[in-house]
């Protein structure tokens, strides 16, 4: 949602797990300098509710690290991440450079909460993991101290300063990268179409364009 309240533009931003110098940067670099006096308000979300919220009308922006194909929304690439595992801290998998499937062979899968529908990219691990576990409450410490004792992994994200990776970090974890060819974890930003309009979101937009040409790379 955005509105004009005596003369300033009121935005609501939704974000997911996203590093807070990405958010400000957006913020900061974009939205105060085309609009010096908007009120910025940061909703939080997960990645599915963020679109279903911007599609509605209820959402201005959101930082996802999921997208869906629909003509209603657009999406602009800004970070580009490592996927990673958290994986018990055992010499099996402390000694690995990378994850394949068969690494994580008799470990629950946990899958954290907003994690959305399997993709095909990852259906090879998710069929080598002996039981996929949703796990619905966020718990501080509690995805570390169920990888930590044996018998549990999660995906995160391999870049020490990513918040997942700080979710799931703790004793008796170690973090270990997938392998090259997997597709990069990326997070956009995400508008509706006709929403880049000059008398709405357009100057924004435009801006945001000029200031992520090329995605941040971590």
């Amino acid at each position: 949602m955005s509105r004009r309240v005596d003369g300033r533009m009121e935005l609501s931003i939704g974000m997911t797990s996203v590093r807070a110098d990405l958010a400000r940067a957006v913020i900061d670099d974009v939205v105060l300098q085309e609009e010096p006096g908007a009120v910025v308000r940061l909703e939080l979300f997960d990645s599915f509710a963020q679109m279903d919220l911007i599609a509605s009308g209820d959402l201005s922006l959101g930082l996802v690290n999921r997208h869906r194909s629909s003509p209603q929304l657009r999406f602009l690439p800004v970070l580009v991440e490592t996927p990673a595992f958290a994986l018990p801290d055992r010499p099996r998998y402390a000694e690995l450079t990378e994850v394949q499937p068969g690494d994580i062979d008799g470990l629950r899968l946990l899958l954290q909460p907003g994690f959305g529908p399997i993709e095909q990219p990852l259906t090879p691990y998710v069929e080598a993991a002996r039981e996929l576990v949703e796990v619905s409450a966020a718990v501080v410490g509690g995805l570390a101290t169920l990888i930590a004792a044996g018998d549990a992994c999660c995906l995160t994200i391999a870049n020490p300063e990513a918040p997942w990776h700080r979710y799931v970090v703790g004793d008796g974890v170690v973090i270990r990268p997938m392998p090259a060819s997997f597709p990069r974890a990326v997070t956009y930003l995400c508008w509706r179409s006709d929403r880049e309009r000059d008398d709405d979101l357009g100057p924004i937009i435009s801006l945001l364009r000029d200031r992520f040409p090329h995605s941040l790379q971590a």
